[in-house]
């Protein structure tokens, strides 16, 4: 039954008017009306309509059109007292909407105080594009590497913040980075700040035993790697919007300013921003982005790809997909996310199925299924433009040929080249349409698209010493439904990454890892191989174009698709507020490539496997910090912990499939 169906992702950002923009599908009818109805003009209009809405539906991820000044003008605020601060310890308020631009789009979160002491130079219009801000990940330090201390004072900032009544949204380890600045600004920069190398130690610790007032920061100057500024490591903490003054914040910084002296640590600064901690989840599902791969798209070869859309058969609500596959002997089983299969309002109660009636699965939801035949139709609309141009492009270079002349002979190349675009496009249009037919007679009733049952769904987030957050549902998959030939846990990068992205992105990352060791199968595919231990979060397997060391780790949601991310090396606290109070969570920290490609995840991408570039399984995405709508970063469940739960639940269990 997979083998015929689109195991595609729903993917591509698209607005709510296309959950309710209702089409009038023709209804199930014998399969000769039906084939006559696809070749009909009222279908192709449909299709047309389909493929309209779509793209209408579609947003650009930042606008890159837009300054600095412009940005902050867009937040509507009275700026006339902007630089005439209420308290010594207030930022201007043009550094406090700029100084992280470049993260959650181009505006960034907003600033509330920071311990560093270099001076922010206000940019200038049209030269933006030099100051955009990105996060650097941290996976050594000589002291908070030792003894897993990063976790103690993880935990004592927590509490720091606690004493003061902060309703702090996370706390991260962190670098930032830019590209290097213009020669002038940089001059007028170091003739604010001293350098870092004329300071020693006992320069820091004597500046550590000052006052108060004084002891706010050590001042450095960004070591420089080629054109890039990396900025002291800090601990960038998130607060909700408009809950903190600077005052306030001053005070907690030199709370946590002397936790760190007490640990014999005076090189770590201290960043407060507003930010929000939100579930990656969405309640119903996104429709596909139509594009110009559609045999490919439809014809997935794939059945076990990750990231395959499901939903409840007894409400069809509630959309998530299959992070990854795991077999017990013969039986195959795949995991996602608890909150598809039951919601808050169902309370916190585990589920074990042992016998009777069972919470059957089923491959696409009612709103999925439909903006799945909507896909189809906008695909089968973009082909047949397609098909129009081949045929005006050949009867073009017809005439051209027929006039003769010297130009005879290309235009003869040219026509032959177009006419087998055409006869390739046409014959994947009767394909399509076909599949359509079949999709509508075979597929249009829930209960035909059944693949499996749950049977384990522990609490959602049950107390536990790891504090890790525990989302996840197996179900037992029917193995008859899926190719045996093609078991197994594969990425797909999925058809808007051509060959040419592909390997650009991929030994861009992978820079000193000879290519034909680096887990590569395909173009378009990568196989997970094992699970990312805790031990090697820190030891990254590869390094950037400025030869730093980066671990680098990709993704194929149903919203964002296939995203890349660098994982931080130290995990972060993480607190989620709700009318029943908060909860708190540690999680794995995963900082967008750049700014081309966007966030690493958003909303609807909860439940998606995190693998590294050697196809090892890194975590299990849920949520992100940032704004609602655009986190800055994303986190997830380390795979090595919820794989240890689900071999003691599941005794056997394997993610070996070439047995």
């Amino acid at each position: 039954m997979v083998n015929d169906i689109l195991a595609t992702q729903l993917a591509g950002r698209i607005a709510r008017e296309c959950l309710k923009f209702d089409y009038c599908f023709c209804t199930l009818t014998p399969s000769p009306e039906l084939e006559s109805y696809v070749q009909s003009e009222e279908f192709h209009t449909h299709c047309d309509d389909c493929a309209k809405q779509i793209a209408q539906c579609q947003a650009p991820m930042f606008d890159k059109s837009r300054s600095f000044v412009s940005q902050y003008d867009d937040h509507g605020d009275d700026d006339s007292d902007a630089d005439h601060p209420t308290s010594p310890h207030d930022v201007s308020e043009v550094e406090a909407r700029c100084y992280h631009a470049g993260l959650s789009g181009r505006r960034g979160p907003k600033l509330v105080f920071r311990t560093s002491k270099d001076k922010w130079v206000v940019p200038e219009e049209y030269d933006e594009f030099l100051y955009y801000m990105k996060l650097s990940p941290v996976y050594e330090h000589p002291k908070l590497s030792e003894k897993d201390l990063w976790d103690k004072v993880r935990a004592e900032v927590v509490q720091l913040l606690d004493q003061r009544n902060i309703l702090h949204s996370s706390i991260d380890l962190v670098r930032f980075c830019w590209p290097k600045r213009r020669e002038n600004a940089e001059k007028d920069t170091q003739a604010t700040v001293k350098t870092e190398n004329n300071e020693n130690q006992e320069d820091r610790e004597e500046k550590a035993n000052r006052s108060e007032s004084e002891n706010l920061v050590d001042v450095k100057v960004y070591p420089q790697y080629g054109t890039t500024l990396l900025s002291p490591i800090t601990i960038w903490i998130g607060v909700l919007p408009d809950t903190l003054t600077s005052e306030l914040a001053f005070r907690s910084s030199n709370d946590i300013l002397g936790l760190l002296k007490q640990h014999g640590i005076f090189d770590v600064d201290v960043v407060y921003r507003e930010s929000v901690a939100v579930d990656l989840t969405a309640s119903e599902p996104l429709a596909p982005v139509a594009n110009d791969r559609p045999s490919k798209d439809i014809a997935n070869p794939l059945p076990t790809a990750l990231g395959l859309p499901i939903a409840d058969l007894g409400t069809r609500s509630m959309h998530g997909t299959i992070a990854f596959y795991f077999r017990v002997g013969r039986d195959l089983y795949g995991v996602t996310a608890r909150h598809v299969f039951f919601p808050e309002y169902q309370g916190n109660v585990g589920y074990t199925y042992e016998a009777g009636s069972q919470r059957k699965v089923i491959l696409m939801g009612e709103a999925a299924f439909r903006h799945f035949i909507m896909s189809v139709q906008a695909q089968i609309s973009i082909l047949r433009k397609k098909i129009e141009m081949y045929e005006r492009y050949v009867a073009e270079f017809l005439v051209a040929v027929e006039k003769g002349g010297p130009g005879a002979k290309e235009a003869t190349r040219r026509m032959k080249e177009n006419r087998g675009k055409l006869d390739k496009g046409r014959m994947t249009l009767s394909e399509l349409k076909k599949f359509f037919v079949k999709v509508k007679l075979e597929w249009s009733d829930p209960k035909d698209r059944v693949i499996g049952h749950i049977v384990w769904a522990p609490p959602f987030n049950a107390a536990s010493a790891a504090r890790y957050t525990k989302n996840i549902c197996v179900i037992k998959l029917d193995r008859k439904k899926f190719t045996p030939e093609h078991m197994g846990n594969v990425l797909e990068f999925g058809s808007e990454w051509d060959v040419s992205k592909y390997f650009s992105l991929y030994r861009g990352m992978q820079h000193h890892v000879p290519f034909e060791h680096n887990g590569i199968s395909g173009p378009h595919q990568i196989p997970l191989r094992g699970v990312l231990s805790a031990a090697d979060v820190r030891k990254p397997a590869s390094k950037d174009l400025s030869a730093e060391l980066m671990h680098y780790v990709l993704k194929h949601g149903p919203t964002t698709r296939t995203t890349a991310a660098c994982l931080s090396g130290f995990e972060s606290h993480v607190r989620k507020y709700s009318a029943a109070g908060y909860c708190d969570s540690i999680e794995m920290p995963m900082f967008h490539y750049n700014d081309e490609s966007g966030p690493f995840a958003r909303k609807g991408d909860s439940g998606s496997v995190v693998v590294d570039l050697l196809g090892r399984s890194v975590a299990l995405l849920n949520s992100g910090t940032g704004r609602p709508d655009l986190p800055d970063i994303s986190y997830g469940t380390p795979m090595h912990w919820l794989w240890e739960l689900i071999q003691a639940q599941f005794p056997g269990a394997s993610l070996d499939f070439d047995k």
